[in-house]
């Protein structure tokens, strides 16, 4: 319950935070917000909310982050496997494609 209200709280905070709040300090924030989520969606790989409320975050993060960086902090790896999972409902496997499709272009 702990970890599933710190990902609701992620998901608030990144719906409201500016770009200059991601890309202030070098991507510092960013780049914590996207560790934390990953570590997340790994823990709970199956867990539909989680899942959720991860491509939701990294879906607001992503848009601020060079492809290089997104690669490098795992999420191209968290998003394959959200794609991939059979448990997840397909509007947040979109969300997921949506966010890949663009790292690929």
């Amino acid at each position: 319950a702990l970890i599933a209200s710190v990902m609701k709280c992620l998901v608030a905070t990144c719906a409201v935070a500016s770009k200059e709040t991601f890309l202030d300090s070098n991507n510092a924030k960013s780049k914590q917000i996207v560790l934390c989520t990953n570590n997340v969606m790994k823990a709970f790989p199956s867990h539909k909310g989680m899942n959720r409320d991860g491509c939701l975050v990294l879906q607001r993060v992503c848009k601020h982050l060079p492809k290089s960086e997104r690669k490098r902090l795992g999420v191209v790896a968290s998003l394959g496997s959200v794609v991939a999972s059979e448990s997840i409902d397909q509007d947040v496997k979109d969300i997921a494609d949506e966010i890949l499709e663009e790292q690929f272009k």
